[in-house]
């Protein structure tokens, strides 16, 4: 059943999904650390670059054809980890922007970055930072700055190579906004970050919270009629980021099905439609202002079975190499890690090196050499 006019005039006004946590529509920020010094020659990781921050909004204009980034807002929830499990399976990685109130257990962040994805930040308790969406006054600066850096601290440890990216709630954002985390350490997040599809519930188009939940006119969606608008809403404008939000469901139900289920009817059909799909973090115009990510490793070798050493193959190469992973035709099994990424292992206690889940490493688990604030405590 198509949504009437009522309900796309209140999408777009971002009315609170079901369950009492609003929809998060995103804007970001580009820029390097205030005050920042380059860190010691031995640690592999370094400060941001020279872009500044900007109101002018990045999306995925500049994939190719057919070409997407999946991104989700406002998790981890309950089916988080089973996403994150199936989109590794399926050699798709993706952003997780995330709101620090959401974050009660560490582990998820550590599987987040284990399976190939990275981890973004939508503030702490999901405000409007204008106002507008909500009706609210603009925050002042030292509020602005508390969001993002209440969930820095939570998130810093598990970003990947200093790729500190920000989504706005509601895209909420503007020259103020811009100006108080500009003169911050805050600063060293990248955007404004944006999406080109997932806006607004109307004809031929869906917003996944706004699905789950009924609005003026009643409707609530099944997961496949909200999968369907998604696929013409992408068939129509052909690439870029799409806005999704892992941790909302039908009547706020999990078991109810929502988001997690309908991300799994849509990948399917689109790799049949012939699209691919590439992280947010690797969208041209976000890389551009982004540091680069380290080289991978060479592939190691090993002396093949039955010979004297004599003849070796690669291991970890069976198939194309994709946000730090090398992945075989399923995208799931003979994984080696690049980019600095933790691989996964068949301990669920460990990470790669023998660390246990949550416990800082290479993969972004490393204090942030750019922070002004305190590292979390892993095990928290």
């Amino acid at each position: 059943m198509m949504r009437s006019s009522t309900k796309t005039k209140m999408s777009t006004r971002r009315r609170a999904p079901a369950g009492g946590i609003l929809c998060a529509i995103a804007a970001t920020f580009a820029g390097t650390a205030a005050g920042c010094q380059p860190p010691p020659s031995t640690n592999e990781h370094a400060c941001s670059g020279a872009q500044a921050i900007s109101v002018a909004n990045l999306t995925g204009a500049s994939l190719p054809p057919k070409t997407l980034a999946l991104t989700f807002d406002d998790g981890p929830g309950a089916r988080t980890s089973e996403l994150s499990t199936y989109l590794r399976n399926q050699g798709i990685f993706v952003g997780f922007f995330v709101n620090g109130k959401m974050i009660h257990d560490n582990a998820i962040l550590a599987q987040i970055i284990a399976d190939g994805h990275v981890i973004g930040n939508h503030t702490q308790t999901h405000a409007s930072l204008t106002g507008h969406a909500t009706g609210s006054r603009h925050l002042d600066d030292a509020a602005t700055v508390s969001e993002l850096a209440q969930t820095d601290v939570l998130i810093a440890p598990f970003v990947t190579a200093d790729r500190f990216m920000f989504r706005a709630p509601y895209g909420d954002f503007d020259a103020a906004s811009a100006a108080a985390i500009n003169a911050s350490s805050m600063s060293k997040y990248a955007g404004p970050i944006y999406w080109n599809i997932g806006n607004n519930m109307g004809p031929h188009q869906a917003a996944d919270w706004d699905c789950w939940s009924a609005g003026n006119d009643g409707v609530v969606l099944t997961t496949k009629r909200c999968g369907d608008l998604y696929l013409e809403e992408i068939d129509n404008v052909g690439r870029g980021v799409v806005l999704m939000h892992d941790p909302y469901f039908i009547g706020a139900n999990p078991a109810n099905g929502g988001t997690v289920d309908m991300v799994q009817y849509i990948v399917p059909i689109l790799r049949a439609r012939g699209y691919s799909f590439v992280r947010i973090d690797e969208v041209p115009e976000i890389a551009a202002v982004l540091p680069a990510l380290p080289a991978p490793p060479a592939p190691t070798t090993s002396p093949t079975p039955g010979t004297s050493g004599g003849a070796i193959r690669a291991v970890g190469t069976g198939g194309g190499m994709h946000h730090g992973w090398a992945t075989g035709n399923t995208g799931a099994g003979d994984a080696t890690p690049a980019h600095g990424a933790v691989a996964p292992t068949t301990d669920p206690g460990a990470a790669a090196g023998g660390e246990p889940v949550g416990t800082p490493s290479a993969s972004g688990g490393k204090p942030d050499p750019c922070a002004s604030s305190p590292q979390p405590n892993a095990a928290k």
